[in-house]
């Protein structure tokens, strides 16, 4: 049986994180057989969409290609086998995976958009907060993974993790190659920041 490690800190964080994630995944996505592909997107009523053939992947609703995927209002998938899953409310502001490979779950508001997966084989999961201000994650380093509010994973294979509710105060922030940037903002002081080759805050 597996059991989860238990770091000293940061655990409860990562909890909080990765139950967000299932949470907007399971907003409006299920899987379901049919004869151009087995996934589908779920309106807010439960009806389902049907994939739909648009290599944009970005039309308001439901998109898919033969290599990527966009579910959700406003999601966009703009790259090879990118995926995007949650909601905006109006185009431009829901999540947008456009590195390959890369993938973006979470909601944008009317100011600040979604998450944003710029990087190759990126991953940027979280959402917007009601403040102007406080953005989606952003994860724009080659393999970078950036969960939480004002989170910022830059740096390639970097990973940033810990969200801030404070318009201009940065959450988790991971600028250098390799660097692991664990905690968030308390409201008065900025979340740990990794910007040296391989360090971790």
């Amino acid at each position: 049986m597996t059991k989860l490690i238990k770091p000293k800190n940061g655990s409860i964080a990562l909890r909080r994180a990765l139950m967000g994630g299932s949470a907007a995944v399971a907003m409006g996505v299920a899987f379901a057989p049919t004869s151009a592909s087995a996934f589908e997107c779920l309106s807010p009523t439960g009806i389902a969409l049907p994939p739909i053939d648009t290599f944009g992947a970005s039309d308001g609703a439901a998109g898919s290609s033969p290599d990527r995927i966009a579910c959700g209002p406003f999601a966009t998938a703009g790259a090879f086998g990118a995926a995007a899953f949650g909601a905006g409310p109006a185009a431009g502001q829901g999540p947008a995976a456009t590195g390959s490979f890369s993938t973006a779950i979470g909601a944008g508001g009317a100011i600040d958009i979604g998450p944003q997966a710029t990087g190759e084989g990126s991953v940027a999961l979280g959402s917007v907060q009601t403040p102007a201000g406080t953005f989606a994650p952003v994860s724009s380093g080659t393999g970078s993974i950036a969960v939480g509010t004002l989170v910022t994973a830059s740096g390639d294979s970097s990973t940033a993790l810990g969200s801030s509710f404070t318009p201009g105060l940065a959450g988790a922030t991971a600028s250098g190659l390799a660097s692991t940037a664990l905690g968030g903002s308390d409201g008065l002081l900025a979340g740990a920041s990794a910007s040296g080759l391989g360090s971790v805050a």
